[in-house]
């Protein structure tokens, strides 16, 4: 047998001989000097591998002797530039959709904006058309920087802004300034965040609406800002207060909760910019599962507009869990507890925590109060013409 790495290259050819016996043939092609391997007789024919050129002594063979030769199979580089050649419109078609894809790599297709709050983003789109990013515009031909530093210029509202290329999708990332409320020519208010009955105060400076025993309300005015004929002078100060946060929690003696089943189902797509080529079946016929998306661009580099999506389907069930009554008791009197300490501020002192058992029909349910003293004021802008 000739040597593996050269009949990759110059190819083999799968024959099957027939009308002639496999000793004659074998020794027909022995004496015209082919080669030949991986030799069987089936039904009386002679079925072997050979080179591309040893195929053409067997040809001469088949002449002589007036055997029949059937190709079974072809393979290896010179056959397939052989065909490719012979097939001059598919190598012009190969060639064509790879320049094609390489020119539409280069044109913007979709221009997103994020982040953007009270900005105006088709002001900001058509800013960015007058700097020459607009959709179908050449990607080579933008400057992304300047395009940052010209954004940042033109918009005194833009805190950060990054304007990123995602093979053809071009996204600009804005990220506002806060609103300062000194900014706004108006006093500046302490109000409550939560409800609560205020336990103690200390005013810095502003009117004080409030004293320690009085309970507010969520959004209650507890220090004034007001503005006098030496300027504005902006309420400052704390306000700690009790407050009581509720966490409610249920469980039934049945309850239905998702298991995986261990069935999984991967898709493959080739992306090409936004569009997607089905490389595998799509249809994991799944009643319920739950997704998880991977996506990988062409040589690690997300400007290449060319990528593999996998899509991982993972089979869930339903299944029933049986609980005792007082199993099922203690579970709710944990989501109700989960609940309420989700909702306490993370410099909270707690002083109580009372559950009740609020158990109705054939679901448990409780519900959990927990008392707690925490600072409650927050810096609010007045509205204008409020003083």
């Amino acid at each position: 047998m000739k040597n593996g790495s050269m009949l990759a290259v110059l190819g083999t050819v799968e024959i099957e001989a027939g009308e002639i016996s496999p000793e004659e043939f074998i020794n027909r092609a022995r004496e015209a000097g082919a080669r030949l391997w991986n030799i069987s007789a089936v039904g009386g024919k002679v079925q072997c591998k050979t080179d591309i050129f040893s195929y053409n002594r067997l040809v001469a063979v088949q002449k002589q002797t007036g055997c029949t030769l059937t190709v079974l199979k072809k393979s290896g580089l010179c056959v397939l530039a052989r065909t490719v050649w012979l097939r001059k419109l598919l190598l012009v078609g190969f060639m064509g959709f790879w320049l094609t894809l390489y020119f539409l790599s280069g044109l913007v297709w979709h221009i997103r904006v994020e982040g953007a709050r009270t900005l105006d983003e088709a002001e900001i789109l058509e800013y960015v058309r007058s700097l020459g990013l607009e959709q179908w515009a050449s990607i080579r031909d933008i400057d992304l920087n300047r395009m940052e530093r010209e954004l940042t210029l033109r918009f005194p509202e833009i805190a950060w802004v990054a304007v990123e290329r995602q093979g053809t999708q071009i996204t600009i990332r804005i990220v506002e300034r806060e609103a300062d409320p000194l900014q706004f020519g108006v006093p500046v208010d302490i109000v409550a965040e939560n409800d609560g009955i205020i336990i103690e105060m200390k005013v810095i400076q502003g009117i004080p609406l409030v004293e320690p025993g009085m309970t507010v309300a969520k959004g209650d005015v507890l220090i004034s800002g007001f503005k006098d004929e030496k300027g504005i002078v902006n309420a400052a100060g704390f306000v700690r207060a009790l407050v009581y946060i509720e966490g409610y929690g249920e469980a039934a003696v049945e309850e239905r909760v998702k298991v995986f089943t261990g069935n999984e189902f991967t898709a493959r797509y080739l992306t090409l910019g936004n569009k997607k080529i089905a490389l595998t079946r799509r249809n994991h016929r799944f009643a319920r599962f739950e997704k998880v998306e991977t996506r990988r661009f062409f040589r690690g580099n997300p400007r290449i507009p060319i990528g593999l999506l996998e899509q991982r389907y993972r089979e869930v069930e339903l299944q029933t869990v049986r609980h005792t009554p007082e199993e099922a008791r203690e579970l709710a009197r944990e989501r109700a507890m989960l609940r309420a300490h989700q909702q306490l501020g993370e410099h909270a002192d707690l002083l109580e925590t009372k559950v009740y058992d609020i158990t109705a029909d054939d679901v448990f349910r409780v519900k959990v109060v927990l008392t707690a003293e925490t600072r409650i004021g927050r810096q609010k802008a007045q509205a204008k013409g409020e003083n």
